[in-house]
């Protein structure tokens, strides 16, 4: 992540002391560790509700998937219809003149 040498750990180590004295630096510490925490603990929160949204998405996605196979028609009715095509047959002519 950081690509930090030696010498510039020293010298940041350094800076910090002369900032803030030794007596703070336990407490800087401490902030910063709580702060990182926080921090995982967001993340942690975030990755959990992007998880749970795509669940929910994905068993929305299923059900209309679902919803459909439902609402179609299983049997396509097989209703002849008069045209050029197809011309009624004798039976048919019968029948209608019955």
């Amino acid at each position: 992540m950081f690509d930090v040498g030696g010498g510039e750990l020293i010298v940041i180590v350094l800076a910090i002391l002369i900032l803030f004295g030794p007596k703070k630096i336990p407490e800087i510490a401490q902030m910063i560790t709580k702060g990182m925490s926080q921090v995982k603990k967001a993340q942690q929160q975030f990755s959990h509700q992007i998880s749970e949204l795509q669940r929910d998405l994905n068993t929305a996605a299923n059900l209309d998937k679902i919803d459909i196979i439902k609402e179609s028609p299983q049997s396509v009715p097989t209703h002849k219809k008069n045209n050029k095509h197809n011309p009624p047959t004798k039976d048919f002519e019968k029948e209608s003149k019955e």
